[in-house]
Order: structure tokens, then C-alpha cells, then sequence
């Protein structure tokens, strides 16, 4: 047997009910800087990027 790929990301998106107002997409990952991105950030992008360990949203990612 192979072993399963670990590789998570989890994503946040948000909106209300008609769609008139939206919130950037919310991406959390394990690594600091993703590799596909080099030197671009998230925010140039049009998102926000956020890690942590286990890629689990937790409270210290919606105090930002």
C-alpha cells in the first residue's frame, strides 16, 4: 500500500444571501508562503492566506 498525501488547504468563502456583498476568499494552509505563488503576495493576489499546523480554522485566524 502507498501512503495517503497529506497535502491540505481549507477555504473560508463568504457572502450574503442576494450576492451584493462579498468578502475576499479566506485560504488556510500549512507552509508560510506557498511555493505557486514565489514572490506574489495573497493580499496582490485578491485573497487572504493564512497558516497554521493542523490547516484548521481557529480563533486567532478570525481575530486578524
Amino acid at each position: 500500500g502507498r501512503k495517503k498525501d497529506k497535502a491540505r488547504i481549507t477555504a473560508l468563502l463568504c457572502s450574503n444571501a442576494t450576492g451584493s456583498k462579498c468578502l475576499k476568499p479566506l485560504f488556510i494552509g500549512k507552509s508560510n508562503q506557498l511555493r505557486c505563488f514565489k514572490h506574489k503576495s495573497a493580499s496582490w493576489l485578491g485573497f487572504y492566506y493564512k497558516n497554521n499546523k493542523k490547516v484548521w480554522m481557529i480563533l486567532e485566524i478570525f481575530l486578524d
